[in-house]
């Protein structure tokens, strides 16, 4: 492969995430047409999987494998998240074992690039060390971290190394990362916070240092959660076109199963590219296919199983087309976790919501998008103006401000409840 116009890519793994890498690099080499090189760091992969990945370079003759064992069982600290292995840290040996690369593309190997890559890896970075994803769930306030990250806080599992910035900064992250995560691990045991191993230890060291990529390049189901980390545009192309799907390990674990109705939309990309590789069998075939037609035939309660998002999406989704025929401009009332999640898929059907408005008085002139939510009373008297969406899950609640919407001046015509069954 001439060095040029390849591309430098880092995993890493043991023998049980051998088959969701290979998932992985498979959608990799099946959208990108220029030669990939893959970095693999590892602690104990037997060589037949070796061997197993190396074999996807026969049908995706682009692709080429150098493996890089990593003494590490004992230098660095793990948290809380039982579902983590020391494999975890291996990105911070990058630096000193790829000395010679200018950058490499990290990418963690539960993800599928349903795109090529090419384009992530042609980003500017220019005075940057590291390129990587805004991490929704830290900025968005749902996952708490120290107020000296929180707000600029990137997801470790796509990132570019800029390996040449990173040597003219001077930073030995191996050693940087091994003598402060002991102590980040007891700051956060300290605040009440979960530990994030090498990810929390990389926001400590390149802080200042990180060019922001848009959620398309790191696309998790979460990030709706955002509080406004994205914007409505980024949102829209991270759901509808997602160059990097980033599931989660114990997530995909499930998707991987089929055994539930999975909380993650893109469950079944992981599937169509699973079918491409050596570990999609007979089995897989059939329980697939039993499991499509059973989520046709699922039960449609309001939310089974605490608000999945299967069903949520398809609410919301079928909702948006029936709204195209209504003319008039869009009222959302209500302001709960959900309503992020209505405007972002109410954008993908090019519907764009007007106004939002609350009848709680400490939820007023709270910034949601590019939009400030008004009082209630705001949609007096105005119903051939406007057509209202009523966001709050409870029924009970729903029913009152159904009443409320009447003596406005609003028709049962004029305002539904996202909630309700008839729109699944």
């Amino acid at each position: 492969m001439g060095l040029d116009n390849t591309i430098q890519v880092a995993y890493a793994l043991n023998d049980n995430f051998t088959m969701f890498t290979c998932v992985s690099m498979t959608s990799l080499l099946h959208n990108t047409k220029r030669c990939v090189h893959f970095h693999v760091f590892e602690n104990s992969l037997s060589e037949e999987n070796k061997d197993t990945l190396r074999g996807i370079g026969e049908k995706y003759p682009n692709g080429e494998w150098t493996f890089y064992h990593v003494e590490s069982s004992d230098q660095f600290v793990i948290g809380n998240e039982t579902y983590l292995t020391v494999e975890t840290y291996f990105r911070v040996f990058i630096p000193s074992l790829l000395s010679s690369n200018d950058k490499v593309l990290w990418i963690d190997g539960d993800t599928v690039i349903d795109g090529d890559i090419s384009e992530l890896w042609d980003v500017d970075m220019l005075g940057y060390c590291v390129a990587g994803c805004l991490e929704p769930a830290v900025v968005g306030g749902i996952e708490k971290k120290p107020k000296e990250i929180k707000n600029h806080y990137f997801n470790a599992g796509v990132m570019i190394y800029n390996l040449s910035e990173i040597k003219n900064s001077k930073i030995d992250l191996h050693s940087k990362a091994k003598e402060i995560a002991p102590q980040l691990l007891n700051k956060c045991s300290d605040m009440g916070f979960n530990f994030h191993e090498d990810q929390d230890c990389l926001n400590y060291i390149f802080k200042g240092k990180v060019k922001y990529l848009p959620p398309k390049y790191n696309s998790k189901h979460t990030f709706v959660q955002s509080r406004d980390t994205f914007t409505i545009k980024e949102q829209k192309e991270a759901f509808l076109k997602p160059l990097i799907i980033h599931y989660g390990g114990r997530d995909l674990r499930t998707i991987s199963e089929l055994n539930v109705a999975t909380q993650n939309p893109f469950w079944d990309t992981w599937w169509n590219y699973k079918q491409l590789t050596i570990f999609f069998t007979d089995a897989d075939e059939r329980k697939l296919l039993e499991y499509s037609e059973r989520i046709k035939s699922a039960n449609k309660t309001l939310f089974p199983e605490a608000y999945k998002a299967t069903y949520r999406y398809k609410i919301f989704d079928n909702m948006a087309k029936q709204l195209r025929h209504k003319g008039k401009k869009i009222a959302v009332w209500g302001n709960n976790v959900f309503l992020r999640y209505l405007i972002v898929i109410l954008a993908m059907n090019d519907i764009e919501v007007s106004i939002i408005v609350d009848g709680m008085p400490r939820n007023y002139f709270e910034q949601v998008y590019d939009l400030v939510v008004q009082p209630s009373e705001t949609l007096r008297g105005k119903a051939d103006e406007y057509f209202i969406i009523l966001s709050m899950s409870d029924k009970a609640v729903s029913n009152k401000v159904k009443g409320i919407c009447m003596q406005y001046g609003y028709e049962k015509s004029d305002y539904i409840w996202v909630f309700d069954e008839s729109y699944l």
